[in-house]
């Protein structure tokens, strides 16, 4: 069947604009099923008449994404009247068709109270009948009563209605009844019904509820009432004590004066500032008392006494107080006090170049003293390494002269216009090296490295570095034969360096030396051992 209905819907209208309200099909199908008409054709027949009635070109019918069929339309309200209006039209009593005979009529508005609408959006009324007469209720509000009684031919149900006599048929599923006024066309609406005793029950809770919520509310009513005026009363109490205030605000602003420039005087005012203390904190207390009173009575017996201004305004009258005397004196206090800032600036100043003098001297006394130092330092190593000489036929100046120390190297280098340090030089591959670098010449450089296994020395371009690689090996050789045992050099093409190389080893020591062109160029000698050397 709802495959059929939506089905329907899609062959009766379908028009693809947006719609202003939405009709779930389930929702709408239900109405059907609850008066009994879930039929395919008084379905189809009331909802063909609807349509047709209130569609629009925004009217739509289609699934949402939940899979939910939906009429989308402007008029949801008329169309949902238009619905509830057919299906009465269908369910209504029909004379000695479908209608409630008089005893069972009368057992049931007897039995129940009966509650009567047109349209779920439309007004519902409520009937109690007994014995002769009949109370009305609108919203759980009597809103009239009058009698009814049975008709002579037929025995029909007439009830009175502001003065007038209706008749009244019931369907015999007790979901619609007609109303009919004279020669009227008979009204038809639902019908809801519950019995008596549980609807009087439900009506007294409701009743008592609404009570309880007036008393409540008319409870809370007056306490508000009660409240503002409490409020107003306390702020008329806080306006005469900010009169009071401030009528002595000029009083309370020459103390201030009074205690900020004995200050800068730095004169005592412990007792002018606890004179003030004592004034803010009494007026933030009277204040706090009267925000707290909770009676009107109280508040309206409070009296706010004016003496807590009397200490503020008596010690304004000592002569140590008089303000005028005391700017006065502030002038003067200015004035030595400013003379005695510049004197001070004057002393420190003094001070100062003082003081940059002694510095100076100091510096040059040390000056002096490093440069005696270093003089001595130089006829040291004068003294000291004057006995070597710097051949560059010779590979002397790289260290493989016995004897020769780092200081004496660096004091023979430094004299040929070399800059000697540890770390002066970056090799790409063994880091930064020590050694003795050519000023003003790139590339010019002598060199060596200490590691824990081995020492590393290489050359630039300068002269002397083109010396034979035999002979370069053999200096190095003949300084440490005797302390390694002997050396066999043999040549070695080395893939590494891409260079001929020689190597000579001391099998029982597991020593080694190499000597070849370095992979950027100059010459270098690496002397592999177990021992580091101290060069």
């Amino acid at each position: 069947m709802k495959k059929f209905l939506f089905s329907f819907l899609i062959y009766f209208f379908l028009i693809n604009n947006i719609a202003s309200a939405k009709i779930f099909v389930n929702n709408y199908y239900d109405i059907f099923k609850k008066y009994n008409l879930s039929d395919e054709y008084n379905f189809q027949n009331i909802t063909s008449i609807c349509l047709e009635q209130y569609k629009t070109n925004n009217t739509k019918i289609y699934k949402n994404d939940k899979g939910e069929e939906i009429i989308e339309l402007e008029n949801e309200k008329g169309f949902l009247n238009c619905t509830y209006n057919e299906i009465l039209e269908i369910i209504k009593p029909i004379p000695l068709v479908n209608s409630l005979k008089q005893k069972q009529l009368e057992k049931f508005i007897l039995e129940n109270e009966i509650t009567i609408f047109r349209g779920p959006d439309e007004e519902k009324a409520t009937f109690v009948f007994d014995n002769d007469q009949y109370v009305k209720f609108v919203d759980n509000i009597e809103t009239g009563r009058d009698g009814w009684r049975w008709g002579k031919v037929g025995k029909p149900l007439r009830v009175f209605i502001n003065g007038k006599k209706t008749t009244w048929k019931v369907s015999a599923d007790r979901m619609a009844l007609t109303i009919k006024i004279g020669k009227e066309k008979a009204i038809p609406f639902f019908i809801s019904y519950e019995n008596k005793k549980v609807a009087q029950a439900k009506r007294d809770e409701l009743i008592a509820k609404k009570k309880a919520r007036e008393e409540k509310a008319k409870k809370e009513k007056i306490a508000k009432e009660k409240l503002a005026k409490l409020n107003e009363r306390k702020q008329n109490k806080l306006d005469n004590l900010d009169k009071i205030v401030q009528g002595n605000k000029e009083n309370y602003n020459k103390l201030l004066d009074i205690i900020s420039i004995k200050t800068e005087m730095q004169k005592n005012t412990d007792e002018l500032n606890s004179i003030l203390n004592q004034y803010d904190k009494t007026i933030s207390d009277i204040r706090i008392e009267i925000t707290n009173f909770n009676n009107f009575d109280d508040v309206e017996n409070y009296q706010i006494s004016s003496n807590f201004i009397d200490p503020l305004n008596k010690v304004l009258k000592l002569s140590d107080n008089n303000l005028d005397k005391l700017n006065s004196e502030y002038e003067a206090f200015k004035i030595e006090k400013e003379r005695k800032r510049i004197e001070e600036e004057k002393r420190l100043a003094e001070e100062k170049i003082k003081k940059e003098k002694r510095l100076a001297e100091e510096k040059r006394k040390k000056i002096e003293e490093e440069k005696r130092l270093a003089e001595e330092k130089r006829q040291a190593l004068e003294q000291k390494c004057g006995q070597y000489k710097v051949d560059n036929s010779k590979l002397d100046f790289m260290g493989v002269t016995a004897g020769i120390s780092w200081d004496c190297f660096k004091y023979i280098m430094e004299k040929n216009d070399f800059a000697c340090g540890h770390g002066i030089i970056e090799h790409l591959l063994a880091g930064k090296l020590s050694g003795c670098k050519k000023i003003g010449k790139e590339g010019s450089y002598i060199s060596f490295m200490e590691t824990k296994k081995s020492i590393y020395f290489t050359c630039g371009s300068f002269k002397g570095c083109d010396r034979t690689l035999t002979e370069l090996a053999q200096l190095i050789v003949d300084k440490y034969a005797n302390k390694f045992g002997s050396f066999e050099m043999l040549p070695h093409y080395d893939s590494a360096t891409q260079s001929n190389v020689y190597r000579g080893s001391n099998p029982k020591n597991d020593q080694l030396i190499e000597v070849g062109k370095g992979i950027f160029g100059g010459t270098y000698v690496l002397f592999n051992q177990r021992e580091t050397l101290n060069f």
